[in-house]
């Protein structure tokens, strides 16, 4: 910024950087995180914390449909979850999308089978 430049154009200026570094972070921060108990699925906008039990299959991004575009998750209860960072393009070759879905799956398999919630311990009775 030089000295002649005015008061605005130094907001606007401010704020264009604040804008390119929150979009940055966002897109850092884009994945699937596996972990024994949950599946976190990272979005630009939004994040989805899925327990294993609750999904019902994984599916390849299918061509053309804009609006669920990543790769998909279903859930028991119906519902779809796109994972955007898997975007089909049509330079892809979709390696990464199919490793992943396999990776996926076999943790879902090893995963789903545990209970969501592990029975109370059992105290012993007290004498009182």
């Amino acid at each position: 910024m030089v000295p002649s430049t005015h008061g605005w154009e130094k907001i606007a200026s401010g704020a264009a950087v604040l804008v390119c570094a929150i979009i940055g972070v966002r897109l850092a921060r884009l994945g699937i995180f596996a972990g024994p108990d949950e599946l976190l699925v990272r979005n630009f906008s939004r994040a989805y914390q899925i327990r294993w039990p609750e999904i019902a299959r994984f599916e390849m991004p299918p061509a053309g449909d804009l609006r669920k575009a990543g790769l998909r998750i279903h859930l028991i209860d119906g519902r779809l979850i796109s994972a955007t960072l898997y975007g089909r393009r049509q330079l892809d070759s979709h390696d990464a999308a199919r490793d992943t879905i396999q990776e996926l799956e076999q943790l879902r398999q090893q995963y789903a089978d545990r209970t969501a919630d592990p029975p109370p311990a059992s105290f012993p009775a007290t004498k009182s």
